[in-house]
């Protein structure tokens, strides 16, 4: 993107919006699988939502559409209505519920303690 474009005042514009309702990314700490401090907003994929992410989780998600922040496949486990990864979703939803779901999927496991995925 090239400075001057209508795509570089967009950006710019958007992170300046979110620094004032949100401040700086790096006062967070990082939405992916590492917890350090976050360095970067990152838009989540197909949608208007912005979350922290250090560098190194960043690239690693701009460069995997398909996998979330955390690592969880979205491809195949699709996304949310809010548009964040379905698998994190559950998870959160049964955390709040106290309730046990698969790590790897988010649904509940059946009565041998197991998931088929």
């Amino acid at each position: 993107m090239k400075p001057g474009t209508p795509e570089y005042q967009a950006y710019h514009a958007q992170h300046a919006k979110l620094r004032n309702s949100r401040g700086h990314a790096y006062k967070h700490t990082c939405w992916g699988l590492c917890g350090e401090q976050a360095r970067d907003w990152a838009n989540v994929h197909g949608t208007d939502r912005y979350i922290p992410l250090c560098r190194k989780c960043h690239l690693q998600y701009d460069k995997a559409k398909d996998v979330c922040p955390k690592g969880h496949d979205v491809k195949k486990y699709g996304r949310a209505k809010n548009g964040t990864c379905q698998v994190c979703h559950r998870i959160t939803s049964a955390t709040r519920n106290k309730r046990t779901v698969c790590a790897i999927c988010g649904w509940a496991k059946g009565p041998n303690g197991k998931c088929e995925h």
